[in-house]
């Protein structure tokens, strides 16, 4: 894992090791914006996906908000999370197809692991964090089931740590207009 492949290295920041040492409390904003090219599971029609997200306990499941007959969805939320590093949990992104009358059906999944970004000095460095395109993985298949476009944001909440708080990004899109 991370800590271990810290350990083995034989030079790494001082500062990387002295977080270590020490619990950092913090914010995680992940802004979810949307998917694309979601396998479809439904016969005879396209799939009607929706997400859950989970963090540890924190759990954000939209089935009730699902897409209907969508294989591109547009998500623009913001789900946030309180954890401590070193160690906080993996954030799971899970893709399902709202099916009524047979049960929901798993598009595919991510996994986001958090230490590697917050003990990463290159992407800490970063004023604005990239946008990132993960593929969605289904444990049957080879394949990729799509991909979700999404971004984080870690803000440490103790004093020693603490910077001046990021933006709040408005996701809302643009309200359709008639020409």
């Amino acid at each position: 894992t991370l800590f271990r492949q810290l350990f083995n290295m034989q030079k790494f920041d001082s500062t990387v090791s002295k977080d270590l040492l020490q619990t950092v409390p913090a914010v995680v904003n992940l802004y979810m914006l949307e998917g694309y090219d979601f396998a479809s599971h439904d016969l005879g029609s396209q799939s009607d996906p929706y997400l859950t997200i989970q963090c540890g306990e924190n759990i954000f499941n939209e089935r009730d908000n699902y897409q209907s007959d969508q294989l591109c969805p547009k998500f623009n939320k913001l789900y946030s999370f309180s954890v401590n590093f070193p160690g906080p949990p993996d954030i799971v992104i899970t893709a399902y197809d709202y099916d009524i009358l047979f049960g929901d059906d798993l598009i595919g999944k991510t996994v986001i692991d958090l230490d590697d970004r917050f003990y990463s000095v290159d992407w800490q460095a970063l004023e604005q964090k990239p946008i990132e395109s993960r593929q969605l993985n289904h444990p049957n298949c080879n394949l990729s089931q799509g991909v979700v476009s999404c971004w984080l944001e870690i803000e440490p909440t103790n004093k020693e740590k603490q910077r001046a708080p990021s933006k709040k990004w408005d996701l809302t899109p643009e309200p359709v207009q008639k020409f």
